[in-house]
């Protein structure tokens, strides 16, 4: 398997933690209402025809797919990382990935699906919010994929070296 797919995922559950922590507290002060994640899955639940869960069963789906979701963009971004090669530090190749993942689904997938409104008719707080939870995203993957692809690529030019 391809370290970078590893490594990012890895990175993409990590970062996941402090994002969910932003839109906790983003609803808890009232600033989004539910969060995206429960939103989301609320609807996946309706579409599945699943209609009679638990709080607790909710909440579980919830961050299940939550992770899911952030270990796979964390994967995808850990491939393109390796293979971009981009000459910009690892937090900022992070953060204007997760920014490029939020508009590619809350203005793109999520409401041609008629899952969620366009981000634009969220609402101010809203969008403060879910911009800054993936920016801390961002940050977070960005750091952590960004160390273990530069210890790799030295471990790649050591390795070189030393064959020749």
């Amino acid at each position: 398997m391809d370290q970078s797919l590893t490594r990012g995922g890895l990175a993409g559950a990590i970062a996941t933690i402090p994002m969910t922590a932003v839109m906790l507290t983003a609803e808890k002060a009232g600033l989004m209402g539910k969060i995206p994640p429960k939103h989301i899955t609320l609807d996946l639940l309706r579409f599945a025809g699943v209609r009679h869960t638990s709080h607790r069963e909710r909440n579980t789906a919830t961050m299940g797919l939550h992770f899911t979701y952030g270990m796979s963009t964390g994967a995808l971004y850990g491939w393109l990382a390796r293979r971009l090669r981009l000459p910009v530090p690892g937090i900022v190749q992070g953060i204007g990935y997760a920014l490029a993942v939020w508009a590619a689904s809350y203005m793109g997938w999520i409401p041609a699906l008629g899952i969620m409104r366009p981000e634009q008719r969220q609402g101010k707080g809203w969008i403060l919010s879910n911009v800054t939870a993936h920016v801390v995203y961002g940050a977070v993957l960005g750091a952590i994929a960004g160390k273990g692809r530069r210890r790799l690529q030295a471990r790649t030019r050591r390795d070189a070296d030393i064959n020749t």
